[in-house]
């Protein structure tokens, strides 16, 4: 769910801002500004919004003609260049007049969230990217783990207008779409890896997700899909991880001009997988199109494996192992090598939410949670 920004304009030469807007006539003239052409009422603009501020002034000494031909679609240019004011701003409206020669035109401006809650926003993203990063080699494993952060930190819905905000994803940890996609933008700025912030349509309803670049190639990251429902924060699905935009096209529709295109189809396998872990470059599935059973992808040969015919589900990697839930005997939690050999049962009881916590094996049965030694 994308939440849009709403407009309201007037323009005029007599009306007093005050009491047509409410607006604090000392705050306005505190946060005004002045600009002698376009390119610096832009950067003006972008500044006030950039900083969530509620209401200012702008005093224009440029051309009049060319202002009032462009402001209607100035805040839109600026939502469309830089996502954080798309995903923070609710409303906006704005009036001019001519005030000796100059063209003063001041806004009023609602957000998505408060002025402490995106400087709390703006810590924690920088925190967490910084933390990824380092304990990250690669930019694949990087944009990975924060696909992994944010379906284990939040859980999809909420009742508040911060479910749009990374404030909503970080500290309430309930959000949609558009909190998903922009907190997933900041750590990814952050840390230095190209992404753009897309909106489209899914299922018939507004949607957001990202386009992020991967070993010199783009493709499309959809973490809001990748949140299982019902919430499960030890099951991640990577279903819409690193797609092409022919494959993301059979479930989503999107404007791509001023985007890049995502032609690579490295990453499509994922779209038919159940069940995913990793350890360095290998990649091993759950492998729907062949019944779950359990395959390994090398990233580096770009070669894919059939590595057993065992049906297999919550595949958790530790120590040359993979741990799962064995669906070919009852769901029952068992252990093989990472070449398919010496697989045995480790309990008679249909076993999920499998994990890997230090050095230990967590997995639940009977709704309770057991630890055994890797």
């Amino acid at each position: 769910m994308v939440k849009k920004a709403v407009a309201a304009f007037l323009f005029g030469m007599i009306v007093v801002f005050g009491s047509l807007f409410g607006v604090n006539i000392e705050e306005a003239h505190a946060a005004s500004n002045t600009a002698k052409n376009m390119t610096q009422y832009n950067q003006v603009l972008k500044s006030n919004l950039k900083n969530l501020n509620t209401s200012f002034s702008i005093t224009y000494t440029g051309n009049q003609a060319t202002l009032r031909k462009e402001l209607p679609n100035l805040v839109k240019a600026q939502q469309k260049q830089e996502p954080l004011i798309a995903a923070n701003l609710k409303t906006y409206r704005y009036k001019g007049k001519t005030v000796s020669n100059k063209l003063v035109v001041t806004y009023q401006v609602t957000y998505l969230a408060t002025k402490a809650q995106e400087k709390y926003a703006q810590t924690e993203s920088k925190k967490i990217a910084r933390k990824i990063k380092a304990s990250n080699k690669t930019n694949f494993d990087r944009v990975k783990a924060v696909n992994d952060y944010i379906v284990g930190k939040a859980t999809y819905g909420g009742n508040t207008q911060t479910k749009y905000t990374t404030y909503g994803v970080l500290k309430n940890r309930v959000a949609v779409c558009q909190g998903y996609a922009i907190t997933a933008y900041r750590m990814f700025k952050e840390m230095g890896i190209p992404v753009k912030y897309v909106e489209g349509r899914s299922k018939n309803v507004g949607h957001a997700w990202l386009k992020v670049k991967v070993s010199g190639q783009w493709y499309n990251l959809d973490i809001t899909w990748n949140d299982p429902l019902p919430n499960n924060n030890y099951k991640r699905s990577y279903k819409y991880f690193l797609l092409s935009d022919s494959e993301l096209r059979k479930t989503h529709s999107w404007n791509n001009t001023g985007l890049p295109v995502a032609k690579s189809t490295k990453f499509n396998f994922f779209k038919s997988t159940s069940s995913v872990t990793i350890n360095g470059s290998t990649i091993y599935y759950a492998n729907d199109k062949n019944r779950q059973r359990l395959y390994s992808y090398n990233v580096s040969t770009n070669k894919h494996k059939k590595i057993s015919n065992t049906r297999v589900q919550y595949l958790a990697y530790k120590g040359g192992k993979i741990y799962f839930s064995n669906y070919t005997n009852h769901g029952e939690l068992a252990v093989m090598k990472t070449n398919g050999k010496g697989q045995k049962n480790l309990n008679r009881t249909f076993t999920k939410n499998i994990y890997v916590s230090g050095k230990y094996v967590v997995y639940q049965t009977n709704n309770k949670y057991y630890k055994r030694a890797a």
